[in-house]
């Protein structure tokens, strides 16, 4: 479902990513973890194709994001959804309007998309809240807005970036259920926390740890996954890179 191999990324001087390689296998769950600046959000971006690939060979959900043309970029996204840090809802509409957005954009029939739109809105407590425009919600319910967009066409693959950020315990216990509900109908999952108790939400689930934009652990062992041993950075010259990076989290 997912492999890199070396991939690294700049933003001007500065590298997000240094020689990251792993694979993930379909139906399999993955926690990103580290600190700020780690390189999560950078990763999760390429993953999504809303990065270019620098450095380095990646394949996602049969895609290789190497030079991928737009179109295949569309076809990419119908089967990856994202969760945003920044949430990218539309503030102006009402929350079962966002979410059967990319139900519309696949030209699914409205009768079978409201009533999908209904059953996920039920599933994240946001029923009473369908009809509300997302500008009079709090932040913690615009997030599940955007977890709400992200599951409703069941996709192959879930990119998740802090995800239960702005909530609290009970409640960021009660999405990661969801999240695990739809991870048991195949979907696999990668998703970035600072959190320990989402973390260990999910036995068996793999880590993966990014210091600096480097891997330095992991919770298992495979010939394609490479563990930083040096902090070494990737030869780069002034110029060639592109243009720095402005603003948000790497």
């Amino acid at each position: 479902m997912v492999q890199a191999r070396h991939v690294s990324h700049n933003f001007g001087t500065h590298w997000a990513l240094k020689n990251v390689s792993f694979s993930l296998n379909k139906g399999e769950f993955l926690f990103l973890s580290g600190p700020s600046g780690a390189g999560k959000t950078t990763l999760l971006r390429l993953l999504y194709a809303s990065l270019p690939l620098v450095r380095g060979q990646a394949e996602v959900a049969g895609f290789q994001l190497k030079d991928l043309s737009g179109r295949h970029v569309v076809q990419l996204r119908r089967q990856v959804s994202v969760v945003f840090q920044d949430f990218k809802i539309l503030k102006d509409r009402t929350v079962a309007a966002n979410v059967a957005l990319p139900l519309e954009v696949r030209g699914m029939p409205a009768r079978i998309a409201t009533k999908r739109v209904n059953a996920v809105l039920r599933s994240l407590g946001l029923e009473k809240k369908a009809l509300c425009r997302c500008s009079e919600l709090s932040g913690g319910e615009q997030q599940r807005v955007a977890i709400a967009r992200a599951i409703v066409i069941n996709p192959q693959l879930l990119l998740a970036d802090e995800p239960t950020g702005n909530l609290d315990r009970d409640l960021a216990m009660h999405l990661m259920e969801v999240f695990k509900q739809f991870h048991t109908f195949g979907t696999t999952v990668i998703l970035a926390t600072h959190n320990r108790d989402v973390v260990e939400s999910v036995p068996g689930a793999k880590r993966l740890e990014l210091v600096d934009g480097h891997v330095t652990n992991a919770n298992w062992q495979a010939p394609d996954l490479e563990i930083a041993q040096t902090s070494e950075l990737p030869n780069s010259r002034p110029g060639c890179g592109p243009d720095s990076h402005k603003g948000g989290r790497q």
